[in-house]
């Protein structure tokens, strides 16, 4: 869904954002949340794990691509393999083609260009068959690019293609390219030529492989960051490589706007475009804007929540106990639909979930004490897929590995993590920590 223009949106129905919020919360209430009505790396938060990569793909690599349920499928020549960088381990069982895959995009929800020497094909997964093929030549490429080394999606409509020391940036509908560039364009040290594979691993991180070893980047900066090269198979054998800084300038976030009520600790928050962060203490609950500290008002929910997830640029998911609501806040005459935690594919022992947060466009995470699940959105038509359980630890943020009581993406490339009356913060893109501070204390 399209974000909703705050100051157009209270105009039009002659409400504050903290009254349409507290409607809507309130006709929550009224629902009760008392069962479900008729039934919804960023990389550096998870470092992927490699030591589990099949020893065909550590020792040939020829090409990688992320599939829609969050595993990647990793080539060696004819064979493929299903991976899952989280949990550093195979699942399914491998594919095999009849031709030698050197470069994969995926397409669509279960479609890939496959790339063999001059020519691209066109896969799909359901049929378990090629459905197109074209010559590499279709797409007017430099002179000299007689094959693709690797090739991953950059964004939404363009995709980074590699040759040599050479990359391109090209658009997959309309073939207009820039570049050629040298990699060194990217911010990759010029020994990361000849690439053998590459792949998005979220919205904001490219993995590359070259030669056993795999290279963390991220894309959609100025000054892409580089983290370690580390070697497939063994996880403690890395090279470090220079980090630059990604210039941001953004608001520092601050909770000592906060009313005494809130004062002991957050137990449930989410934050919405343009329009802060519904923060909640158990059954209450207050609109608040971390960068300048104002808070609107506060309000009674009726029951005690558990967790706050956005679900869309205007709605909320609610969560107490087993069951969870979807809220449009922009909409509170809109009944709140209701759903139980095992639609999301979540265990049994799970009774609740402590904290959840949105991590990118398709990501979110849900927490639970010690544990947490990733919960990929595939898309409107899609049920969501879902991948754990796994330690808290795995995030490798060095407190609270033992359960937290909240956690907000603050929209600005940081989540922050609450606990008790004490909260910390986690740089998306980096997985670099600050904190814990009272929250009460403003950083500094």
């Amino acid at each position: 869904m399209h974000a909703h223009h705050i100051e157009e949106t209270a105009r039009h129905r002659g409400r504050s954002p903290a009254d349409r919020l507290g409607l809507s919360l309130l006709l929550l209430a009224s629902f009760g949340l008392t069962s479900a009505l008729a039934q919804d790396e960023a990389l550096a938060l998870y470092p992927p794990d490699w030591s589990g990569a099949p020893r065909e793909f550590a020792t040939g690599a020829t090409a990688a691509m992320l599939l829609p349920e969050g595993h990647l499928l990793l080539f060696a020549g004819t064979e493929a393999w299903y991976y899952s960088a989280l949990a550093g381990e195979g699942v399914k069982e491998p594919l095999s083609f009849p031709f030698a895959v050197h470069a994969a995009l995926p397409w669509d929800l279960d479609e890939a260009w496959l790339f063999s020497d001059d020519l691209v094909f066109r896969y799909s997964f359901e049929q378990a068959q090629v459905t197109d093929v074209q010559p590499l030549a279709a797409y007017d490429l430099p002179e000299g690019w007689h094959h693709v080394d690797a090739a991953t999606w950059l964004d939404d409509e363009r995709a980074l293609w590699f040759n040599g020391d050479e990359v391109l940036i090209l658009d997959m509908e309309s073939h207009e390219r820039e570049g050629p560039y040298p990699i060194t364009y990217l911010g990759l040290p010029e020994l990361w030529r000849d690439l053998d594979a590459a792949t998005r691993s979220t919205d904001d991180f490219v993995t590359l492989f070259r030669q056993g070893r795999a290279l963390e980047m991220t894309v959609g900066t100025d000054d892409p960051l580089l983290g370690r090269a580390t070697a497939i198979g063994d996880s403690d054998d890395v090279d470090q490589l220079p980090r630059p800084p990604v210039q941001v300038t953004r608001l520092e976030p601050r909770f000592d706007g906060l009313d005494p009520s809130f004062r002991d600790g957050i137990t449930a928050g989410a934050c919405l475009p343009d329009e802060g962060c519904l923060l909640i203490r158990r059954d209450r609950a207050t609109l608040y804007v971390p960068q300048t500290g104002q808070q609107h008002g506060s309000f009674d929910l009726g029951r005690s929540i558990d967790a706050a997830l956005r679900w869309s640029s205007t709605e909320i998911a609610l969560f107490s106990g087993r069951s969870f609501v979807v809220v449009d806040h922009l909409d509170p005459e809109t009944p709140a639909s209701s759903s139980s935690l095992s639609e999301l594919g979540l265990p049994d022992h799970w009774q609740q979930v402590n904290a959840a947060v949105v991590v990118d466009d398709s990501k979110s995470l849900l927490v639970n004490e010690g544990e947490f699940f990733v919960l990929h959105v595939l898309g409107d038509d899609e049920p969501p897929a879902i991948q754990g359980p796994f330690p808290l630890s795995r995030l490798g943020w060095g407190f609270w590995a033992d359960g937290i009581d909240a956690l907000m993406n603050l929209m600005d490339g940081r989540l922050s993590v609450h606990r008790g009356d004490g909260w910390a913060l986690v740089d998306v893109r980096t997985g670099e920590t600050e904190g814990p501070f009272p929250l009460v204390q403003e950083m500094k």
